[in-house]
C-alpha cells in the first residue's frame, strides 16, 4: 500500500475571508462605474435638450425680428407675431411650445415700458420676449428681441 504525496507546509489557495474581500471590492467598483455611466448619460441628454431648445429659440427670435416674415404691427397683441414662420421644429417640439409672451415699447427717456407710444416714428421699437418650452421644465428658455418699425 502506497501512501499519497507528503503534505507540504505553507498556504495553499485562498481563504474564505480573502474571497469575500475581493468580491466586495469588485462589487463596489462595479456599482460606482455603473453610477458614473448613468450620470454621464443623463448629463448628455440634458445637454442635447438644452442645445435643441437654444437652437429653436434662436430661429424663433430671428423669425419674430425679421420684418419680411413678421411685419411690424403697432401696439400688437401677443399673438400678432408668429415665431413659427420659417422655423423647423425638432422631433418632440410642438408649435404651442413657441410663443411671444411679452411686448414692451420704447418710450424715449423712460426706456422700454408697457405703455404703447407708436405714434412717435423714431420710437417705433418693440422689445418682444420669446419663450420656448423644453421637453422638461428645466430646459425652458426665453430671449428678448428688439423689433424696429
Amino acid at each position: 500500500m502506497t501512501r499519497g504525496a507528503p503534505h507540504r507546509g505553507g498556504q495553499v489557495g485562498e481563504s474564505l475571508l480573502e474571497l469575500l474581500v475581493a468580491v466586495t471590492l469588485l462589487g463596489t467598483a462595479s456599482v460606482t462605474i455603473l453610477a458614473a455611466f448613468g450620470t454621464l448619460i443623463k448629463t448628455s441628454n440634458t445637454g442635447r435638450r438644452t442645445g435643441e431648445v437654444t437652437s429653436v429659440l434662436s430661429a424663433a427670435a430671428e423669425a419674430v425680428a425679421d420684418n419680411a416674415r413678421n411685419h411690424y404691427v403697432p401696439c400688437p397683441a401677443l399673438t400678432a407675431y408668429d415665431p413659427m414662420l420659417g422655423v423647423t421644429l425638432p422631433e418632440g417640439f410642438a408649435s404651442t411650445d413657441l410663443a411671444v409672451i411679452a411686448v414692451r415699447y420704447w418710450n424715449g427717456p423712460a426706456g422700454f415700458t408697457t405703455d404703447c407710444q407708436d405714434a412717435v416714428p423714431e420710437w417705433r421699437l418693440q422689445l418682444l420676449t420669446v419663450r420656448v418650452l423644453g421637453k422638461d421644465r428645466a430646459s425652458d428658455r426665453t430671449i428678448d428681441v428688439v423689433k424696429r418699425g
